[in-house]
């Protein structure tokens, strides 16, 4: 498919990210081949690394959601050092998994802290990136920083810390709802078998990058399908 127009990628920018330049599809990769976060994780580590290696790319990235559309589920979450809320009235965020590139790749800006890195895996401490709404939100003035939070729904809080803050995220639709709190995982840490992927080109044209995709996803899995190669 062609890219859009260059007058477009500017207004997406202000929306959190830039659509000029990607090349993005759909995998889902079946349970009876990759039954769990380890080989979920492997695939997502050696898919990178090939198409990485792909001339004109410039970065690659996967993750459970694409913001184009918005964040697509929420989550409730404690705030450490701050009164408990009655359950159900806890702070909560739309959230989304990310491998350590996606923040370049699709363009987010990183505010404060850092993204994710290769050592945030599934065995690492927990950690989290929030947005800028949900940090001026939950701290004020505040760095947020090293503050930790813990997903609602364990006997026992699973508390994980705030690494990194970055550009609020708005969707393509007009009519849809106001920015809320956003909040981003490592995809290692919360591996799924349906994966969107996302490729930046270095060079002007994306759509050249298509065959070379759809050939290294081919070399690692001959029967893994590819929807909305584009």
């Amino acid at each position: 498919d062609q890219p859009r127009s260059r007058g477009l990628g500017d207004v997406y920018k202000r929306q959190g990210w830039e659509s000029d330049g990607l090349v993005t599809a759909s995998i889902l990769l079946p349970s009876g081949t990759y039954p769990g976060p380890e080989e979920i994780n492997t695939f997502n580590r050696l898919t990178s690394e090939r198409l990485s290696s792909l001339p004109g790319v410039a970065s690659v990235s996967m993750s459970h959601r694409l913001p184009f559309f918005g964040l697509s589920r929420s989550r409730n979450f404690l705030v450490e050092g701050m009164d408990r809320p009655e359950p159900g009235h806890e702070p909560a965020a739309m959230f989304n998994g990310t491998s350590p590139d996606y923040f370049a790749t699709v363009s987010t800006s990183l505010l404060a802290g850092r993204t994710f890195q290769e050592t945030d895996s599934r065995n690492a401490p927990p950690v989290f990136i929030i947005n800028e709404s949900m940090a001026r939100g939950l701290f004020g003035n505040e760095n947020p920083i090293g503050r930790r939070l813990a997903p609602v729904g364990t006997d026992s809080p699973q508390w994980g810390e705030v690494i990194g803050v970055v550009a609020d995220v708005k969707s393509i639709f007009p009519e849809s709802t106001p920015v809320t709190f956003q909040l981003y995982v490592p995809f290692a840490q919360e591996a799924i078998p349906g994966i969107e992927l996302a490729v930046r080109s270095a060079g002007p044209d994306p759509a050249n990058l298509i065959d070379g995709i759809r050939d290294v996803i081919s070399k690692m899995d001959p029967d893994l399908p590819v929807s909305r190669l584009q």
